[in-house]
Formats: structure tokens, sequence, C-alpha cells
């Protein structure tokens, strides 16, 4: 019908995506897509019921210009009559459909950020979707136009959306579109609603704990610099408050284990104190396990525990015990394949794995006599990588796929294959200068080039391009100075990469 809005669509395909007979649901992915696609172009969707009238008005909103011109003479015509007699209908059915309408946009955008985000992320080649899908929820969120008298239930709501659409955007620990600052914008919104949402309410532990969440996630955008441990007390605060209210909120308990896990990695990366990570990674890894955790909650928990165990593995091999970490490593890329056995293929499990072959292929490398396995394992992370990326970007698989150029050139080095080495160095610098080109403040972003330029330069000078080892070398202290002057600069760096590269332009670049 003409006066069938997109929304109305939109529901419909929610609808039949959702429905309990497997019968009348979408017989793949392929086909919810391709109704997502109808829909985009105006065209009728299969979700709808089909008649005459719905194709008629599809017809007409594609074709809108000259049907306008058509019909203008007429409306003038019947305008005056018209609004005379509407006037009293129009205000009954605007206060009558305001509140159906409000619940109708908070749904359609629920469903499009969890559920259908949710399927389509299954399935490698849907970036791009998943991306329109993230836009235009986040229009409908902007609709809802939040204010003080708006029930709480829902402010919470719309806040959680705001989260889910800022993972989706580009918190790096999920597969995601590269987009951190507006991550952090999506971020933002949810803590001002939040904050409001407390100060109405000091009572409210499930506002409390997803405030704690918020601030957890800002955390993962201000990692391995100074400002991280800040980030990390004010999602503990958060968490701490909502389970004074109520101790058996288990999303503020899951969120208290998430901080522990932060305090280790700060202490790894930003503290440069990888021995007192271990003790506060133990006890973060006992706590998870101990709890049986909701059903809602066990997919996360299983992706924490994971975290955990590289963590430990990190804190292992920094403060200096290389094999003692291999088995933290190797329990985590259990869990990975067990996952994979029960869940098949998907997007996120294919990025962990790519962490997986770089863990255990550093350490089987830097353990001596063991080149031959770890680029094996190097070689099918990076295959597993650049397939799921053949399909679209994924910040997430591009930051594992660098690591992994990287650690391909590092053993390469180390069998003295100096030429062999070059090419996937020089993949991994081109890709970390390609994701800071897309954002240029992110610290992180920085850091990545930074890191890759270094060893990149050294390969250089062995191969005998002085000119280029030179000037590689003297870009990466240019970073880490640049890092340092934004007071974005953890510990772990001012005392190794800075001076690394200080060293490196000396020995490299002679006067």
């Amino acid at each position: 019908l003409k006066g069938q809005s997109p929304d109305a669509e939109l529901i419909a395909i929610a609808t039949k995506a959702q429905e309990p007979e497997e019968s009348h649901r979408y017989g793949s992915v392929a086909a919810l897509i391709a109704d997502l696609d109808r829909w985009r172009a105006q065209l009728p969707v299969a979700a709808m019921p089909d008649g005459w009238n719905y194709r008629a008005g599809k017809f007409v909103d594609r074709h809108r210009r000259g049907v306008l011109a058509t019909g203008a003479a007429m409306i003038l015509l019947s305008a005056t009559s018209l609004i005379a007699t509407s006037s009293y209908v129009r205000a009954e059915r605007t206060r009558i459909s305001a509140e159906h309408r409000f619940n109708e946009v908070r749904h359609l955008s629920h469903f499009m950020l969890f559920d259908l985000y949710d399927e389509l992320a299954r399935s490698p080649g849907t970036v791009a979707k998943r991306a329109e899908i993230a836009r235009t929820a986040a229009l409908y969120l902007e609709r809802l136009q939040i204010s003080g008298e708006t029930p709480a239930d829902l402010r919470l709501d719309t806040a959680r959306s705001y989260r889910r659409l800022a993972a989706i955007e580009g918190l790096p620990a999920v597969s995601n579109l590269g987009q951190p600052e507006q991550a952090l914008k999506a971020l933002d919104k949810a803590d001002a609603l939040l904050a409001g949402l407390v100060k109405d309410q000091p009572g409210d532990a499930a506002a409390l704990a997803e405030r704690g969440w918020v601030a957890a996630e800002k955390w993962t955008l201000a990692a391995d610099n100074g400002n991280s441990p800040q980030a990390n007390a004010a999602a503990r605060l958060q968490f701490d408050a909502a389970l004074r209210i109520d101790p058996g909120n288990a999303l503020a308990q899951l969120g208290q284990i998430v901080t522990l896990r932060n305090d280790g990695y700060d202490l790894i990366w930003s503290a440069n104190k990888p021995a007192a990570a271990l003790p506060v990674l133990r006890k973060a890894l006992t706590a998870l396990r101990a709890r049986q955790w909701p059903a809602a909650l066990q997919a996360q928990a299983k992706g924490l525990e994971t975290g955990l165990l590289n963590r430990l593995g990190d804190a292992t091999y920094y403060a200096g015990d290389v094999p003692g970490s291999l088995p933290f490593y190797r329990e985590a890329d259990g869990l990975i394949r067990r996952a994979l056995a029960e869940q098949g293929s998907t997007p996120q499990l294919v990025i962990a794995q790519g962490e997986q072959a770089f863990n255990i292929s550093g350490t089987l490398g830097d353990m001596g006599g063991h080149e031959a396995e770890a680029m094996g394992i190097a070689d099918a992370g990076v295959a597993k990588l650049r397939a799921l990326l053949a399909y679209g970007p994924d910040a997430a698989a591009e930051k594992w796929l660098l690591v992994l150029y990287g650690q391909q050139a590092l053993l390469l080095e180390q069998m003295g294959r100096i030429g062999d080495a070059l090419a996937p160095s020089a993949q991994s610098v081109a890709l970390r200068q390609d994701r800071l080109r897309r954002s240029p403040e992110n610290p992180q972003r920085m850091r990545d080039l930074g890191v890759g330029l270094m060893p990149h330069a050294e390969l250089l000078a062995k191969a005998g391009r002085a000119v280029e080892a030179c000037a590689t070398a003297r870009q990466s202290l240019a970073i880490w100075q640049d890092i340092a002057a934004r007071n974005n600069l953890g510990a772990f760096d001012a005392g190794k990469n800075l001076p690394r590269s200080d060293t490196l332009v000396k020995k490299l670049c002679p006067r």
C-alpha cells in the first residue's frame, strides 16, 4: 500500500526471520539478505503479503515524481475539504499511535542490532550488509528522542543498543567495521543515557551494570597506553555499585571479572610488570570458572575464558618463561576448536584462530628448533584470515593478519631467508599504514605501525637497502615520539619500543 512504511516491511522481515516454524522462516541467510536488498531497492519484499495494492504502492514509491505530477491537480482541488475534515482525525491518530510507533521503532532497532546482525555475522561476505544494518538501526535509535520522562526500561534498552552499535562499528575484540571513532561516539551516547537514568534512579542495579560495561568497552579503545587504567577503574566503580544493590547480578559479576582481566592486561602492557599480572589473571580465571553463568551470558563467558588463558600466556612469556606460556595458548586453542565443532566456522571464530596462530607460532619460534612447525601454523592462520577478508573488510581480521605477516617475516629471517622475509614484512607494514590512514588519530593503530616498522627497517638493512632502512627507522621513531607527545605511551613501550627505535635510527642512519 502507498501508506505501507519501510518500517512495516522491516518488521515483516524480522517476523519472518524469527518464525517459530522452520517452514515459515527464510530458507537461508542468502534469502534473508535478498529480501533486505529488495527492501532497500523499494521492491516488493517476500515477507509481506502479496497483493495488487501492495505492488502498486511499491510502484508509486519507486516512481514517486511521475505519480505526483499526474495527481497534483486533483490533490490541489480536494486539499481544502480534506484538511477541514481530517484535522481532528489526524490529531487523534497521532495521540493513539505515538506509543505504538515508539515501541515499534524500539523493537525494530533491537532486532536489527541483535537478532538480524547475529544471524548475518555467522556468514562471511555479509560485512557490507552488517554496516548498512548498523547505520539504519542508528537512525531508528535517533528517532526515539529519549527524555527524562521516557520509561526506565526503554532508556536502558536504548543504551544497550548503542553499546551493541559501538561493537559493530569498531571495538577491537570482535568482528567489526573498523570505525573506532564512531564506536566511541556510540558509547558516549549510551553513557549519557545511563548517567541520566542512574541520577533519576540511583538504586537501579541493571543501569549501573550496563554503565560499567560501557566503561569497560571504552577501555578496549584506550588499551596499551597510560589512559587505560583510569577507564578500567571507572568500569569497576559501576560494577561494584551494582553488586552492592544486587549481589546476584550476573552481568555485573561478569563485568568485575572483565576488569580483573583488564588489570592483568594493563600490568603486562601499560605498566610493564608481567609477573605481577599472573596472580591477578589466575584470580579472574578461577572466579570465572567457579560460576555457572546464565544461558544469555555463556558465550560471552566462554570468550572471556579464552582471553584470560591468552593473557596468562602473555604474562608468562614476558615474565621470561617462554616455554611455560605455550600450555596456556594451547588450552585457549582447544576451547576455540571445540567452539568450531559446535558452531561451525563463523567469522569471529576464524579471527580467534588467527590470534591463536600468532601466539603458538610465535612461542614455538622463540623456543628454537621449531621454526618449520611455527611457520606451518602461521601460514595456516594467514590463509584463513585472507579467505575471510576476501568477502569484505573486517578490522579484527586485519589486525591478526598484519601480526601474522610479521610473524612469517620473523621466522623466515630466523631461517636465514632474508629476501623471502621482506615480502610478508612489507605486507604487514602496508596493512598497518592503510589502517592508520583510515583512523589517523587512533593510538592503537599508531602503535601497530610503530611496532611493525622496526623489524622491517632491520630487514631492509640486512638486505642491503640502507637508504630505505634509515627512512623506515626514522618513521618508526617519529611515531613513538608522537604517541608520547599525546600522553598515550605505556610503560612497556616507553621502556622497550621507543628506545629501540631511537637505537635503530642511530645504527641505520649514520651521520
